[in-house]
């Protein structure tokens, strides 16, 4: 016969060469079910845990074919009956990395256990194999700072065979690349000893330059924004793995923070309608001079523009906006007039309090503007913001020249919403301020 079946004289279906359909069948699912896609993945392989203060960092390697996986603790034989642990606990299920934090660590005793799992089948518990032990980060960490570079210095852990460093000059905060989103950058992976030499990278910033205060003949220019403070974490590490980093649980003494100011800065002064001039500004002292330079020398009734960057021996880092700044005039001048054309306006902040931002026309003599604002417009106004002429577009989205704006990011509001907040504007110069602009209320 040519078929792959065949009726028995008893009526039973029989199979290839005589053997029975029931069982071919079940030889199908047999084999089906040891290999393939309904075959299990294997145990995840170099399973491994470190501790962050009152946490658990665990970590393993991925199993081929797993689609998830799901952690168990315990002290005892782990193992599944029916598909539920028996002397262990289930921490997590549906885990689709390779990284676990159990933030609920209080100084408890037993092992962890990892499987795998695809859509049919999940691996079996290796209880006699648990996640092994990391070491842990090195105690005391401290620096040297030798011009541009920065010498790290640590104290060692015992079994140790090498180190990892790792580095963000954004924030205080690092998870090394086990987890899903890396916060901070590894900068040497295979370090023998305890120290390290970290070439400091091109200062940040700044990102705001403002003109504060002028006179017939100079500008002071602010900048603010800037963040020179570097974040280090030390990894302690074995052949099974790394010690645990994690900002949210890392004791303060295994962060370790150091503020390296810019060497020099390279201020561009542009007078109005000329080519920009470079002027290399290398402060002295604490940080308070690193913010502010005086130029001086300058035409009384001018208008210059200023951009500042911050360098060190790796390089420069154009951040900065451009601020302008006019001079005073020279000799006896009246006080300005009022600003005309004063309002005011709520910006939409997606899921948050609005934002507010007024305008206003330029007035003629004035070489700065003052923004007032209160909450109750019977009670007197509070001071909140200066302006220099001539005015540059200070408003997001807000372009062109001779207008003033100016955004508050911080209006009367609370985390309820928007409340009521009123605005005053007026104009200044070395004679004094004009009256006030009409109040505007927002509420």
């Amino acid at each position: 016969m040519n078929g792959s079946t065949r009726e028995s004289r008893t009526g039973v279906s029989v199979g290839i060469l005589g053997v029975p359909a029931i069982l071919v069948f079940a030889l199908l699912l047999l084999a089906m079910s040891s290999c393939g896609p309904f075959s299990s993945p294997g145990t995840p392989p170099n399973q491994r845990f470190g501790h962050v203060l009152e946490a658990v960092e665990l970590s393993w390697d991925a199993s081929p074919g797993a689609h998830s996986y799901t952690v168990y603790f315990g002290d005892g034989d782990c193992r599944l009956e029916s598909g539920r642990p028996e002397n262990c606990v289930e921490l997590e299920s549906g885990i689709e990395g390779t990284f676990y934090l159990h933030h609920n660590y209080r100084e408890e005793t037993g092992n962890y256990w990892v499987i795998a799992c695809n859509r049919f089948r999940c691996s079996k518990v290796d209880t006699v194999n648990p996640a092994l032990p990391l070491p842990p980060p090195p105690a005391e960490i401290d620096f040297l700072q030798e011009d541009s570079v920065l010498r790290i210095a640590w104290s060692p852990v015992p079994g140790a065979t090498h180190y990892k460093v790792y580095h963000n000059q954004d924030n205080a905060r690092c998870t090394p690349s086990v987890s899903y989103h890396p916060q901070c950058a590894e900068v040497a992976g295979n370090v023998d000893g305890t120290v390290y030499a970290h070439t400091i990278p091109a200062p940040r910033g700044p990102y705001r330059v403002e003109v504060v205060d002028r006179t017939l003949d100079s500008l002071t220019i602010y900048w603010s924004g800037s963040d020179y403070r570097h974040h280090y974490w030390v990894a302690a590490c074995t052949n099974l793995g790394c010690s645990a980093i994690n900002t949210d649980y890392t004791p303060a003494e295994h962060v370790a923070s150091y503020e390296t100011l810019p060497q020099y800065y390279l201020i561009y002064r542009q007078p109005e309608g000329q080519a920009a001039q470079e002027i290399r500004y290398t402060p002295t002292g604490s940080s308070p001079n690193h913010t502010q330079y005086v130029d001086r020398g300058l035409q009384p009734s001018a208008i210059y523009y200023y951009r500042v960057n911050a360098c060190n021996d790796s390089g420069c880092y154009a951040g900065s906006g451009q601020a302008g700044g006019l001079t005073e005039a020279q000799g006896p001048v009246d006080p300005p007039t009022a600003p005309t054309g004063f309002h005011a306006e709520k910006v939409d902040v997606s899921g948050l309090p609005d934002d507010a931002r007024v305008f206003w026309e330029a007035v003629a003599g004035a070489t700065y503007y003052e923004v007032w604002q209160g909450a109750d417009p019977s009670q007197p106004f509070t001071f909140d913001m200066e302006i220099s002429a001539p005015m540059l577009p200070t408003c997001p989205g807000v372009e062109g020249s001779g207008r003033g704006c100016y955004y508050d990011p911080h209006p009367n509001t609370d985390l309820d919403g928007f409340d009521t907040t009123s605005y005053r504007v007026r104009a200044c110069n070395k004679a004094g301020c004009s009256p006030f602009t009409e109040t505007i209320t927002l509420r």
